[in-house]
């Protein structure tokens, strides 16, 4: 007696499975669609497929049914905006803080520079009021001897009062531009 030692057949519920519902695609429609999902997903960055190397083993076609997924998880986007974001925010503040210092710094060498100058005016007035009153002196001695007129002296005296005037605004200007450097700091 011979014994069948093959599997029973299953039977499948009509319409599962069956031939006449089974779509036939070809292997150029198979490839071209992987081939389509394959650049999707890598524009996407989703997830990349890699087709077997068959190149050693001597078979030059690609088998569709087999093929390698490679899932990766990137780091969301909102946390690289949000990365970017943070890092830009930082550049802004170093640039702002370089700014405010450059600023300062600019303040003070014109606050320093405006008193140097106002020093060498008041210094300036000085010297020519000085000068001014020793003329008026040698004016006034050469008008005893008659060699000179009253109004030589008179105009002497005009020019000593413009420089006094000149000295006062002077030390007024100096005292502002102190003013303004203790304010300032």
């Amino acid at each position: 007696m011979i014994t069948n030692l093959s599997p029973p057949k299953q039977t499948r519920p009509p319409g599962m499975y069956s031939s006449h519902n089974r779509k036939h695609f070809s292997r150029f429609e198979i490839l071209a669609f992987l081939f389509f999902t394959k650049e999707l997903f890598l524009f996407l960055n989703i997830f990349t497929i890699y087709f077997p190397d068959t190149s050693n083993l001597g078979d030059t076609t690609i088998n569709p049914t087999t093929f390698d997924v490679d899932l990766t998880q990137p780091l969301s986007y909102q946390k690289m905006i949000t990365l970017k974001q943070s890092r830009n925010n930082l550049k802004v503040s170093q640039l702002k803080d370089e700014s405010v210092t450059q600023t300062v710094l600019l303040r003070a060498s014109k606050a320093y520079y405006t008193v140097l100058k106002d020093y060498f005016l008041l210094d300036v007035s000085k010297k020519n009021e000085e000068n001014l009153i020793k003329k008026l002196d040698a004016t006034e001695k050469r008008f005893e001897f008659r060699d000179v007129t009253k109004t030589d002296v008179f105009q002497a005296k005009a020019r000593l009062a413009e420089a006094t005037s000149k000295r006062i605004e002077a030390e007024n200007n100096l005292d502002i531009s102190i003013s303004h450097k203790v304010v300032s700091q």
